[in-house]
């Protein structure tokens, strides 16, 4: 739909004028089935009803509105007020009629997000590197090699780099790996379709954000109509509303973890399948040093226990939501408060007993018997944890700290990487809209926790 959009819109030369009606030999008040606004639809069972007319509704775009795909603005519904009307009404939503017809008339969130899915698994760039590219990325000549290449940032490797996109077509075994259209001119295509979608948005951008490749239009009620750059929040809302509207699921059949970082691991798995060198591989990487390659792919072996581990997490975490709203147990205030009568505080979620962690958690040289458990970053994966509405801002809140952290390079650190990878691949499922909270407490959660401006959540994070 996104790609298609640059295609002018075909006209169907159907239907009539709705506002013009013919009563020639009707008694006024009956229904003059197919003119106007409305036809008659018979259903399976025989019982009738009136709907609205789509050829006359295609009628009144294609000559009165020129085929624009006008916005329902109050300026629009002044002179549309029928159309924008009858579209709200009978089709699910003015931009829901508009999809089915094949325009927009915004290039929001759900018209570029698909775009930005394909190039981030089509170059394997990590996601800052993926949002942080600019409108001249893609360069069609090296001045030293004359094939294509694309500029893009990474601060942990230095800053800006460059990805020859003729390392994508090169595989180790010769010519008996077939690897059909070459990457590079997919890649081309993607940054291209892109380009030319969003440089309408262009001269109405921020100074700071007219460079940058990824713009939509913001649809949000505060901001309806503002030009802005994908960020990583724009990428978790979105990923999370596909992945619930479309009942997406893992292999093991629980809802489906769909996160943007997750397309770079796959990206190398797959090259590495198809037999490419790994100089190869550590260049399309972006990686300094070959052991870092090495071990990049190593782990990708363990990436089916990493999202078996998430899965477990989240199944815990709803079942004890579950369990405190049919027993409401009150947070302790005393020092002697027992497991079982009252639920006690936690630095960004609650816990049920903090007296019996799990068994790695006891057996830590820090760790003494008969003592309060002080392992704030393993909450997430324990079977004690309790979250509540109540938690959401400072989960909101520490989730952005995770996701600077792994920016900054936290997720190079072996154990400690791991630990966070799994608490944000985890808080991005409890933050998802309609899996554990409503979307209203979500952006209620949201906007707390950018107003109050809470101190460090984590102190090895910091």
């Amino acid at each position: 739909f996104s790609k298609n959009l640059l295609n002018p819109y075909r006209r169907t030369n159907e239907g009539q004028d709705p506002r013009k009606l013919k009563r020639i030999g009707g008694e006024r008040g009956d229904k003059l089935i197919g003119q106007g606004w409305l036809c008659l639809k018979r259903s399976p069972d025989r019982n009738e009803e009136f709907v609205v007319c789509d050829d006359n509704m295609r009628w009144y775009f294609e000559n009165v509105m020129n085929c624009v795909p006008l916005a329902g603005t109050i300026e629009n519904k002044r002179s549309h007020k029928t159309f924008l009307s009858m579209a709200t009404n009978h089709f699910g939503g003015l931009n829901e009629m508009y999809k089915m017809w094949g325009v927009s008339s915004y290039l929001s969130q759900d018209v570029i997000m698909p775009l930005v899915v394909e190039l981030a698994a089509l170059t394997g760039l990590n996601v800052e590197s993926t949002l942080t590219l600019r409108r001249d990325c893609f360069v069609k000549a090296h001045p030293l090699t004359d094939l294509p290449y694309l500029q893009y940032h990474k601060p942990r490797s230095g800053g800006e780099k460059e990805l020859a996109l003729s390392l994508y077509d090169q595989a180790g075994k010769g010519d008996s790996i077939k690897l059909g259209q070459k990457q590079s001119q997919i890649i081309a295509k993607c940054i291209d379709t892109i380009l030319k979608l969003t440089e309408p948005l262009v001269s109405n951008a921020a100074v700071d954000d007219k460079d940058f490749l990824l713009l939509y239009q913001s649809t949000g009620q505060t901001s309806f109509g503002k030009i802005k750059q994908v960020n990583q929040n724009t990428v978790n809302i979105w990923m999370n509303k596909t992945a619930a509207v479309n009942n997406l699921r893992g292999s093991d059949g629980e809802p489906l973890i769909f996160n943007l970082s997750r397309f770079r691991p796959t990206k190398f798995t797959k090259m590495v399948k198809e037999g490419h060198d790994i100089f190869h591989i550590m260049a399309v990487a972006g990686h300094a040093s070959i052991s870092t390659t090495l071990g990049y792919i190593d782990r990708l072996k363990t990436t089916g226990d990493f999202h078996n581990v998430i899965a477990k997490a989240l199944v815990n975490i709803k079942n004890n939501k579950i369990q405190q709203e049919r027993r409401q147990l009150p947070i302790a205030s005393q020092p002697n408060a027992k497991p079982g009568d009252f639920i006690f505080k936690g630095s960004f979620c609650n816990c049920k007993n903090p007296y019996d962690p799990p068994e790695k958690i006891k057996k830590a040289a820090n760790y003494h018997e008969g003592e309060a458990c002080t392992y704030w970053n393993q909450c997430l994966q324990c079977e004690n944890v309790l979250i509540t509405e109540n938690n959401l801002p400072k989960l909101t809140a520490y989730r952005s700290e995770i996701n600077r952290a792994l920016t900054n390079g936290v997720d190079d650190m072996p154990r400690q990487g791991e630990i966070y990878k799994k608490a944000a691949a985890i808080l991005d499922q409890i933050l998802a809209p309609d899996v554990l909270f409503s979307i209203e407490k979500l952006n209620w959660a949201s906007q707390i926790s950018e107003a109050d401006e809470y101190e460090t959540i984590d102190a090895f994070v910091y």
